[in-house]
């Protein structure tokens, strides 16, 4: 809707006055549907909303911003808010629906959402699948390897939390979760020796804490 609108307005000030009408004879509807953007917006973002009722409205965001074709607004608050909800992968599943071919960030957000919610087999399949699209996306490497420990393929996870320490090496909590994951393993002088390195690197960002 607000590519018509600006194409319509686009015709209409290059001379074409037909074809701008015709574009802009929805203009209407977009007006009704950007006021509803913004009220939903000023309510989910007010702060006085009690839990539920800010997850609600804020579906309610989703889903009026996917219908408007608004994919980025939609998919930037799915990542910030949503995924911890069940109700979520209804969301970015209607996302994937409109863009089959979604960024690696976004398959990313939807298998944390699964794994978060229990559905393992989904969560593991669309890690792999944002793995395919970006080999070096941290995040799926950290989610993938937890979800492989909390099913206990031990070795599978080590290897990619490993993995996501390379390209993350200043991050002491991916180097705290392979840690984890070598103990269980059985590997202590391993898993003793990233702990270490976990505690030099909060010592050097947090030295006050000390």
């Amino acid at each position: 809707m607000r590519a018509r609108f600006r194409l319509g307005n686009l015709a209409l000030r290059s001379g074409n006055v037909e074809e701008g009408r015709a574009l802009l004879g929805g203009y209407e509807k977009f007006r009704q549907w950007d006021r509803r953007v913004k009220l939903l917006l000023s309510m989910v973002t007010s702060g006085t909303l009690p839990e539920a009722d800010e997850r609600e409205k804020t579906l309610g965001l989703v889903s009026l911003l996917l219908e408007g074709g608004a994919l980025e607004d939609a998919a930037a608050l799915i990542y910030s808010g949503l995924a911890k909800n069940p109700e979520a992968i209804d969301a970015f599943q209607r996302l994937l629906a409109i863009d089959p071919d979604p960024p690696a960030a976004l398959l990313k957000e939807l298998a944390t959402a699964c794994a978060l919610n229990g559905m393992t087999e989904e969560a593991e399949t669309t890690f792999h699948r944002a793995l395919e699209k970006d080999p070096l996306l941290a995040g799926a490497h950290t989610g993938l390897g937890s979800l492989l420990e909390s099913t206990r393929r031990l070795e599978e996870a080590a290897k990619l939390l490993r993995r996501s320490v390379v390209l993350n090496p200043a991050t002491a909590l991916l180097r705290r979760n392979l840690a984890r994951a070598l103990q269980r393993l059985g590997k202590a002088e391993e898993a003793e020796a990233e702990l270490e390195k976990a505690r030099q690197i909060e010592a050097w960002q947090n030295p006050r804490s000390q």
